[in-house]
């Protein structure tokens, strides 16, 4: 057996060899739905090459705040198999906390599972506590939402995943090509800590 020196190796290894076996399910409407592991590392590729194509650069991080969801777990690894480092954040956080670990982390991208979330980080622009974020990822449509609709920064994470999948693949591939077991995976503020 090849060597599977990451986490993304060993994704991609599941794609490969158990396409159609289910990966990840989600209860969407009362109803369950599931991800082949095929349909999985599609959405991280995609993800990766529309986070490229967004201006994400290599080493870089992406924030994600949010509950569990696959979107959470998609966008994580989308991120890794980008070259860049995950930064989570507690949906608990306060927006001082947010911000904070916004700015030190050095994203320019931010990925929310809802308006809740994306509020926070407004809250933050607007207090002049975080500023250079270029896009914003929310894990679900925000249709209904009275945050983000007008802002031209906001799509969907099934938007950036179309993006991805009609964005160029050649720079994608040269950094998953380059993944190693000594690279940085993610990035933890770890909560028990005292202080920034």
């Amino acid at each position: 057996m090849e060597r599977q020196p990451t986490l993304i190796h060993h994704l991609r290894h599941n794609a490969e060899r158990q396409p159609n076996a289910a990966a990840l399910h989600a209860k969407r409407d009362g109803r369950w739905q599931s991800w082949s592991w095929k349909e999985y590392w599609e959405n991280v590729c995609a993800v990766g090459r529309a986070l490229i194509a967004r201006g994400h650069e290599d080493g870089q991080s992406v924030v994600i705040a949010g509950a569990n969801h696959p979107e959470w777990v998609m966008l994580e690894f989308g991120t890794m198999a980008a070259g860049g480092v995950p930064a989570p954040i507690y949906g608990t956080s306060t927006v001082e906390q947010t911000a904070y670990i916004a700015k030190d982390s050095g994203a320019s991208i931010v990925c929310v599972d809802g308006p809740e979330l994306l509020a926070k980080f407004f809250d933050a622009e607007s207090k002049g506590l975080l500023e250079g974020i270029s896009t914003y990822v929310t894990f679900f449509p925000l249709e209904d939402a009275d945050v983000g609709a007008d802002d031209k920064r906001v799509l969907s994470f099934d938007a950036l995943v179309l993006e991805g999948q009609e964005a160029a693949s050649e720079e994608f591939d040269t950094r998953l090509a380059t993944l190693d077991e000594d690279r940085v995976c993610i990035l933890i503020y770890t909560s028990g800590t005292t202080g920034q």
